[in-house]
């Protein structure tokens, strides 16, 4: 239960919604973490007494939100069939067909909750029509897999390709093996045609689905298939926090640069896309920058020069001639040089590269921070001197 439920917490806190897969993917993981709480039975037990019907309604509840589940994970077909413009209307329809599956459950287990014990129990043509209703999402889920499978089988041109799909395939083989087993065991039975061997490898089945074990490892494998993406999306969020002083500050400069996006389309950016948006924005307002930068004063040159490692002076004081020259723009005290191309000043910067603003932003402003409190300690201690002169000259 824990290994779901953070997983879930964790894609939607990284992931978010960056596009329509990762609606629906988010969708089946907050839908199946519910599911999974549900039916741990530490929480089921606390909850049995707060719900008509006790456990076995729980049960029912918990059946219908993993049909739910399955409804989100089979939208990625229509999606990579119809594209994200049309794929909503047979994804609605495939919902519907889901919940009315779900809303069925409680309804064929009904006389087994007047009489308090679980379908499974209660047994007969209402047990078999429910594990049939329970199971039937994931039939065809695993059917258009087992096509999907074909295709990229054919499509695959290497031999590192064709063992990926090999083992994709061998895992929705292995997953829908107790869904189609139950149906076509439950099939000879209501037959008549049924054997001892049929009749328990029926209750094997239907164990293990009414279970969820399966269920679980499927979750599992797609968790763990899923963590490289996570991780790489960890690392753009982190790269966002490190831009964020530089692009801050550059663009209080020239706000002018940054581009301008609806709230709904800047929150629906994947972090990559936020990064690649943050970089082109630092860049040309760098740029802008760079163009109304202005030689050091002798107090900022000194202190680098006192204190900054020989390798690194040199862009430290590109670096510190682009803070000093974003400050200024911000309070309007210069304006960014409009020059005709191939035109340069006598004093004319380079915009530094990105990982050396990223590097050197705040040492350089600490050390113009700094150079501005020795001199206005240098100020304050040469009025105090004046001061004390002029009142020793007039005694």
């Amino acid at each position: 239960m824990v290994f779901v439920v953070v997983a879930a917490v964790i894609r939607l806190v990284v992931v978010r919604r960056s596009s329509e897969t990762d609606h629906l993917i988010n969708g089946q993981a907050v839908v199946w973490a519910v599911a999974v709480v549900l039916r741990e039975p530490a929480v089921a037990r606390q909850l049995a007494g707060l719900v008509p019907g006790g456990l076995p309604a729980l049960f029912d509840l918990w059946h219908g939100l993993v049909v739910v589940a399955w409804v989100w994970r089979l939208g990625l077909l229509p999606l990579r069939r119809y594209g994200a413009a049309r794929y909503r209307r047979p994804f609605r329809a495939l919902m519907a067909v889901g919940v009315g599956l779900a809303l069925a459950l409680p309804v064929l287990s009904s006389p087994a909750r007047a009489q308090g014990v679980s379908i499974a129990a209660y047994g007969g043509w209402r047990y078999a029509v429910y594990m049939g209703a329970y199971s039937a999402l994931p039939v065809v889920a695993s059917c258009c897999l087992v096509g999907v499978c074909v295709t990229m089988w054919r499509r695959a041109t290497t031999s590192s390709e064709r063992f990926v799909v090999t083992i994709v395939f061998v895992f929705v083989a292995v997953s829908m093996l107790p869904a189609t087993s139950f149906a076509l065991f439950g099939v000879l039975g209501a037959l008549g045609a049924g054997t001892t061997l049929t009749a328990a490898a029926y209750r094997l089945a239907s164990e293990a689905l009414a279970s969820g074990e399966l269920d679980l490892l499927l979750s599992a494998v797609l968790w763990t298939a899923a963590i490289p993406s996570w991780v790489q999306e960890v690392r753009h969020l982190i790269r966002l926090r490190r831009m964020y002083p530089v692009w801050r500050d550059l663009t209080a400069a020239v706000p002018t640069v940054v581009l301008r996006l609806e709230p709904e389309d800047r929150r629906g950016m994947s972090p990559q896309a936020k990064v690649d948006d943050r970089r082109i924005e630092i860049k040309d307002a760098a740029r802008l920058v760079a163009s109304a930068a202005a030689p050091l004063p002798a107090a900022v040159q000194d202190l680098i020069d006192d204190t900054v490692e020989a390798a690194d002076q040199e862009d430290m004081r590109s670096v510190a001639e682009m803070v000093l020259a974003a400050r200024r723009l911000a309070h309007g005290t210069a304006h960014p040089a409009r020059r005709s191309p191939g035109e340069r000043d006598a004093f004319a910067l380079m915009a530094p590269d990105e990982p050396t603003l990223l590097r050197l932003w705040a040492p350089a402003k600490a050390l113009v921070d700094a150079a501005d409190q020795l001199a206005q300690r240098g100020v304050r201690a040469e009025s105090l001197s004046a001061t004390g002169a002029d009142g020793g000259s007039s005694t």
